[in-house]
């Protein structure tokens, strides 16, 4: 025998599609509630200062934080949650490119390090522009990476400097601007035959596992704690350095400890955040490193406390 129903809801009593138009506006409530979160974690990791006051530093200095008081203590409790990598939450830019376009908003994605460190699809993005650059990953000289357009958003579309071929349509209006030297685009071709030959999917997958090797490396090695999730890791990564070292967190003392790493070790390796009182050394993997180039970074840098 069928069980009998014996409560409802007011939404019972709705037409179907009310109740479909009602589903549909409570995600998108909820699409423009992360936006706002998003831009607002951006804004507030963006202004971000050692100097402000927080849950582990207090200070009678004004706020630089451009979200005041609030907009410090969250910058720093991400800071020291998972370093600068905060800023590079895996966000659902499609469907957040859907909703703005649909509203009416224009979107211009920036995926600096995207090609040869994370797998995009430009199409399925939607955006209106989509920015990248290729030398960071793809081994092409600096002032390689590209622009695309929409076909709706290309009309009108010209550099800042006004030059030849300015009057005709994009992408031809950026062939030729100015006194700009387009020789090392002469490289990308190669550049991506190059990857070809290994296989950017192996690629990536190479520099990630050797990326996390080379944390538990130096954490085990410095002694010292990182809890950042695997899925917010690409091809680079952040570690604390080791207590005692001798260098402050101000620019010109992180400046002296990276010309120093070169100068004295012969590592590359960039210490340009800091959170809590803490230097974040941040390093990457490519194709030609491999887990001993880690260990001298580790040696360095104890040496370097040891001074």
């Amino acid at each position: 025998m069928p069980a009998i129903r014996t409560s409802f809801s007011a939404e019972d009593f709705l037409p179907e599609d009310v109740r479909g138009a009602i589903r549909r506006r409570i995600r998108e409530i909820g699409g423009i509630g992360l936006l706002a979160l998003a831009a607002a974690a951006g804004m507030a990791l963006a202004s971000w200062s050692a100097q402000d006051p927080s849950l582990s530093h207090a200070t009678a200095a004004p706020v630089r934080n451009l979200l005041g008081v609030p907009g410090a203590v969250a910058a720093d409790l991400l800071m020291q949650l998972i370093g600068l990598a905060s800023i590079a939450l895996v966000l659902p830019i499609a469907e957040m490119t859907r909703i703005c376009r649909e509203r009416g908003t224009a979107v211009l994605v920036d995926g600096a390090h995207v090609p040869g460190n994370v797998p995009f699809d430009i199409s399925a993005i939607a955006a209106d522009w989509y920015v990248a650059n290729l030398h960071k990953w793809y081994f092409v000289p600096r002032s390689c990476g590209f622009l695309w357009a929409a076909p709706d958003r290309r009309g009108g579309l010209v550099p800042n400097v006004l030059s030849w071929e300015i009057k005709r349509e994009f992408p031809h209006s950026f062939e030729w601007t100015g006194t700009r030297d387009p020789s090392s685009w002469l490289s990308i071709p190669h550049a991506f035959a190059f990857m070809d030959r290994f296989g950017e999917e192996k690629v990536r997958a190479h520099n990630h596992g050797l990326v996390r090797q080379g944390m538990a490396l130096l954490t085990n090695a410095w002694k010292v704690g990182v809890d950042t999730p695997d899925s917010m890791i690409g091809s680079m990564a952040l570690v604390p350095l080791p207590d005692g070292m001798p260098y402050t967190t101000d620019e010109e003392s992180r400046i002296r400890l990276q010309r120093r790493l070169w100068d004295g070790f012969g590592v590359e390796a960039n210490p340009s955040f800091a959170a809590s009182g803490t230097i974040w050394l941040r390093f990457s993997a490519q194709i030609y490193n491999s887990l001993a180039d880690y260990e001298k970074l580790a040696r360095a840098i104890l040496v370097l406390r040891s001074e």
